[in-house]
């Protein structure tokens, strides 16, 4: 880890992780600076979807997160980010308890608003025919929001943006696209636009906004 990073987290009040993995290089910088704040799981309470997936387009070869267990995208739906943030509001609480109230009162803002957004994904959603409800992305890191909100993601690699993709792999997915007449296909913000650029080519389907999977930047 670099110095800075380990410096920081010894001033920390707590240390917030996603957990299911996700973060398997935490633990190592968390033991280099010697912090003794407590370390705050955010996703308690969050029912896994397992790493792997039977579809046959869902290539999970390549290196996932850091080999976890489970498909660790939990914030991609409404209800998990209503886990998410009373878990933080809680651990916030628990380390500054004069504060609290401000915490609960802007955690009660925010629970509104995510109320609010899924009312609106699923007004949405429902205006589109369920069977065009498929969407081809870079890396299966929508599975959640799928499930929540019946869309169908066909995912070119697994659980990390950068593994590789199989040429058999391709092919089935070419084919499974042109199929069931998949039209849209959405880049990741994280991903390389190379892979869903050969698949337009390959099939005629457009690429349409950016996603959000696992960061809010390109990082």
């Amino acid at each position: 880890p670099r110095p800075r990073d380990a410096r920081a987290l010894v001033k920390a009040a707590a240390v917030i992780v996603n957990g299911a993995g996700l973060e398997g290089w935490l633990d190592r910088l968390i033991e280099a600076s010697g912090t003794r704040a407590p370390v705050v799981v955010a996703s308690d309470g969050i029912a896994w979807l397992p790493a792997t997936d039977t579809d046959l387009e869902i290539d999970h070869s390549g290196h996932s997160h850091d080999d976890h267990d489970h498909d660790p995208h939990g914030w991609q739906t409404v209800a998990n980010a209503r886990r998410y943030v009373k878990n933080i509001a809680a651990a916030l609480c628990a380390v500054d308890a004069p504060g609290c109230a401000l915490y609960d009162t802007n955690l009660n803002r925010y629970l509104q608003l995510l109320g609010e957004l899924d009312q609106d994904i699923r007004a949405q959603i429902g205006k589109v025919p369920e069977a065009r409800r498929v969407a081809v992305t870079n890396h299966a890191a929508f599975r959640y929001f799928g499930k929540a909100y019946g869309v169908r993601f066909i995912a070119a690699r697994g659980l990390s943006p950068s593994g590789q993709s199989r040429p058999a792999t391709l092919a089935r997915l070419i084919e499974t696209m042109r199929s069931q007449s998949v039209t849209g296909m959405f880049l990741e913000n994280v991903a390389n636009a190379r892979l869903l650029e050969q698949l337009a080519r390959d099939t005629g389907a457009r690429i349409g906004g950016t996603l959000y999977s696992d960061a809010l930047t390109r990082s």
